[in-house]
């Protein structure tokens, strides 16, 4: 996986995001919002604190940063392809990612991993990967969103 170009997703959708879910009447507190990251990318936790709306706009933005990112830095249409589809389920639509980033982070284990890598996982699922190898990726992210 190219962590380069996904810190740039992640950038993308954060500045598309800013802000989301704050108001003045529901301001969380400190310790609060610092649960809401792992390794500086928003994860789970913060998933959680979100209305339908919200990430239903929180995903919007992420598949418009994917898009842009992906043609910035392709060098073909099949690079392009093979490297959206990383990050981006292309079979889904927005609803169907959020519905799928619910069940996910169901899973009170799965809270601090990253929104990114758990967008990744669904990607994979979507386009058929093998169940097992995708529960060993899911227990490896787990385990290093613990150490983070």
């Amino acid at each position: 996986m190219n962590y380069h170009l996904l810190k740039a997703l992640i950038l993308a959708a954060t500045i598309t995001t800013y802000g989301l879910g704050q108001s003045a009447s529901h301001a969380p507190n400190d310790s609060v919002v610092s649960t809401w990251k792992t390794a500086g990318m928003f994860n789970g936790r913060f998933w959680k604190t979100l209305n339908a709306d919200q990430k239903a706009m929180f995903l919007f933005g992420y598949s418009n940063g994917v898009e842009a990112v992906t043609i910035a830095t392709s060098t073909s249409f099949d690079n392009y392809k093979e490297t959206n589809s990383r990050f981006w389920a292309r079979a889904l639509t927005v609803a169907e990612v959020q519905s799928a980033l619910d069940t996910f982070y169901a899973v009170p284990e799965n809270g601090p991993i990253a929104l990114a890598r758990a967008v990744y996982v669904i990607s994979q699922r979507s386009e058929g990967k093998d169940e097992a190898e995708l529960q060993k990726i899911v227990t490896d992210l787990r385990a290093r969103a613990t150490k983070n």
